[in-house]
């Protein structure tokens, strides 16, 4: 009997031992693997891309064209004042404007001249005899006109009081009158323009005048005006 209980143990001992290493075999044959792990990978708004950098608006970024230069201007050009024929009118008192291709040389201001104070006219100084000194007023009458009217003198504030002023009026390139004008006297004129287109006035010193070209003058016109009738 007491046999028998010790065989009982020892198969109940093996069959034990032989479940246990069933188990091991079914669940650890294969080693067990370790549990994936799972990275969170969290994009911040600062590394998605930016729409608003590539289509800035701001003024910094805008693009203004670049004007032409004036060669790559083919647009006709409109005359300007200076190359353009003033519009002359009759009965009205004439201004520097109304003289074609008119310079620096001359102003237009008011002066004394002769018993005249404060005359409004044109002046120019006048340093030379000849015609290369000449100081020139051109007007472009179109054939419009019948006669040109003004009066010429030098100022009061010439350099010099002991030289004459020399005046000629050309008209189509032929002369029509010339008059000397001494210091303190003033002469009008009244020329006959008719069929005239360009009529020039030339003022230099008189070269018969002995002490000619040693000071300046200046010349003034005015009162100048055109007739039609």
């Amino acid at each position: 009997m007491l046999a028998s209980r010790k065989v009982l143990r020892a198969v109940t001992a093996v069959g034990l031992g032989a479940l246990c290493l069933g188990i091991s075999a079914c669940g650890g044959g294969t080693p067990a693997q370790a549990p994936a792990v799972t990275q969170t990978v969290t994009v911040s708004p600062a590394s998605s891309p930016s729409t608003t950098s590539s289509l800035s608006t701001s003024p910094s970024s805008s693009t203004t064209p670049t004007p032409s230069s004036p060669t790559d201007d083919l647009t006709p050009r409109t005359l300007t004042s200076s190359t353009s024929l003033p519009s002359l009118s009759s009965d009205r008192k004439l201004t520097l404007g109304d003289f074609f291709g008119q310079t620096s040389e001359w102003d237009e201001s008011r002066y004394g001249v002769a018993s005249k104070s404060e005359q409004p006219g044109i002046g120019a100084v006048v340093n030379g005899c000849s015609d290369s000194y000449a100081k020139v007023l051109e007007l472009r009458l179109s054939n419009k006109f019948t006669r040109l009217q003004f009066s010429v003198g030098q100022d009061n504030n010439s350099q010099a009081s002991d030289m004459n002023l020399g005046v000629a009026i050309i008209a189509n390139n032929k002369q029509k009158d010339i008059r000397s004008i001494p210091f303190n006297t003033i002469q009008s004129f009244d020329v006959g323009v008719t069929d005239v287109n360009a009529v020039q006035l030339k003022f230099t010193q008189d070269p018969t005048i002995k002490s000619c070209g040693h000071a300046s003058v200046r010349a003034v016109m005015f009162d100048a005006m055109l007739k039609s009738d």
